[in-house]
């Protein structure tokens, strides 16, 4: 019954650390530092800035993992090879900022300029609208001129069939029209 009293996880983690000393003179540590059977400490507890880590992971603030923790102890290839990382990432997204930004300064432009068009072309309408409509109030106040009240009907109508966009057919009325420009009714 003595086999039972000895704690199986208790042997396995004396063995790990074993090999985890001669890991650690490998790469330039003195072996590795244990305050415990389990490595971690009398609480079974590491900590990251007074945040406490747990299973390799710190709580669930910053979810980092301890391994990042030892780069420290870590080749000096490994080492320059983050750091290199790190500069080509941040080289990329500073480029990847500026070319947003010009983008962003160009699709100010564009609909700037496309406002202005938008702008003068609405001007231009206007300016026609408006002397069309004084030119068509003028034309249809006059009563100077020659001629009698279906003559004047005939001047507003559009009597080409080929430039009618209309569905309906409209020469009856198109004919009544000009039959009654040519021989208008006598006036009472």
């Amino acid at each position: 019954m003595d086999n039972f009293e000895e704690d199986p996880a208790a042997d396995f983690l004396a063995r790990e650390q074993d090999d985890l000393a001669e890991l650690g003179e490998d790469f330039g540590g003195g072996g590795a530092e244990t305050n415990g059977l389990d490595g971690f400490g009398d609480s079974g507890l590491d900590t990251l800035d007074n945040e406490p880590v747990v299973n390799g992971f710190a709580e669930e603030s910053s979810h980092q993992p301890v391994a990042q923790l030892q780069r420290e102890s870590e080749p000096e290839s490994v080492r320059k090879w983050r750091e290199e990382k790190a500069a080509l990432l941040s080289k990329m997204d500073s480029e990847e900022k500026e070319q947003i930004e010009e983008w962003r300064e160009k699709a100010k432009k564009e609909l700037h300029d496309w406002y202005e068009r938008r702008d003068e072309q609405l001007g231009k309408t206007q300016t026609s609208n408006r002397a069309d409509e004084e030119a068509f109030v003028s034309d249809r106040d006059d009563t100077s001129s020659t001629g009698h009240d279906w003559e004047r009907v005939c001047r507003n109508c559009d009597f080409n069939p080929k430039g009618t966009k209309n569905t309906k057919d409209v020469s009856r009325m198109r004919s009544i029209f000009l039959q009654l420009k040519q021989t208008p009714l006598a006036k009472d």
